[in-house]
């Protein structure tokens, strides 16, 4: 699959726009696409971008071009994982959000991990423009806050399988990103799970929180 076709699942409900992370394609989300539209009903658009070559406005006018030619559904809903949590942010600029938004694993307060890596300069080579988003740094990018009306949850897991990075981050990880660094004060829900940073996409307890809360509002179901 060439890195700019989308994956386009039509449905009559909703649209849910997925968003990898990092050095990802749009495969890594292709589980959590499938059952969204298979066991929730919803038009899933499933968009690949060039994540370490282009820089964060410039991938989210590409998200924008792309939601407006395949999704012509009122309500919007976002999915991303990691880095995809601060393209949804930076679209914000571009369009309103008028769906719900699912995080998984986003490190909204900046990486520990690219923080630590910024002194090197091979990793421009390696993250180019996406360490001037994820390095918590004085030149980090501001990245704009969602709207208060916008009902996000975000999930993080707190296994890690990478022990590599475990000495530069303190507290629960998932072996990537802090738990701690997916927080921000207009969530609505905050959920921990045991996954690590790559496998929480598929894990399907996640799966289904994830469509709980574009469907209710809420990640957990109440028990009857």
């Amino acid at each position: 699959m060439l890195w700019d076709s989308p994956v386009v699942r039509p449905a009559e409900g909703d649209c849910v726009v997925l968003l990898h992370g990092l050095w990802r394609s749009c495969w890594a989300l292709e589980p959590m696409a499938k059952f969204l539209h298979q066991e929730a009903g919803f038009h899933v658009l499933n968009i690949p971008y060039p994540s370490f070559r282009w820089d964060i406005r410039r991938i989210a006018e590409h998200i924008s071009e792309v939601i407006q030619r395949e999704c012509q559904c009122k309500t919007v809903h976002f999915v991303t994982h990691s880095m995809g949590g601060m393209v949804v942010r930076e679209l914000a600029r571009i369009q309103p959000i008028t769906g719900r938004v699912v995080n998984l694993a986003p490190p909204h307060n900046g990486s520990t991990i690219m923080t630590e890596m910024e002194r090197y300069k091979l990793t421009d080579y390696v993250f180019g423009p996406a360490k001037q988003v994820l390095a918590n740094t004085p030149s980090r990018y501001p990245i704009p806050e969602l709207d208060s009306s916008v009902e996000q949850a975000a999930i993080m897991g707190d296994v890690a399988l990478i022990p590599i990075f475990q000495k530069l981050m303190d507290g629960d990880n998932d072996g990537i990103v802090s738990t701690s660094e997916g927080k921000l004060p207009q969530l609505k829900e905050y959920h921990l799970v045991p996954c690590d940073h790559t496998y929480i996409v598929c894990d399907e307890k996640v799966m289904q929180m994830t469509a709980n809360f574009l469907k209710l509002g809420h990640c957990l179901t109440p028990p009857a």
